[in-house]
């Protein structure tokens, strides 16, 4: 289950978050081991709106 937030949180959540926010990939970055801790330590439910509210928290502390 894991690996299906990753890949889904890669893939939609983050560029979603990015152009929400106007910004470029080459502008700021969520690398690999923040994410995995992210989904570990905050999503314990198996759905993505956990995920994507957490996601959209790094966003408005990080990237606005």
């Amino acid at each position: 289950m894991i690996k299906l937030l990753y890949y889904f949180c890669q893939t939609y959540l983050i560029p979603q978050a990015r152009k929400s926010a106007g910004i470029t990939e080459e502008q700021v970055a969520i690398h690999d081991p923040s994410l995995s801790l992210l989904i570990k330590s905050y999503c314990r439910e198996s759905g993505v709106r956990n995920l994507q509210k957490h996601i959209e928290k790094v966003r408005d502390k990080l990237w606005c």
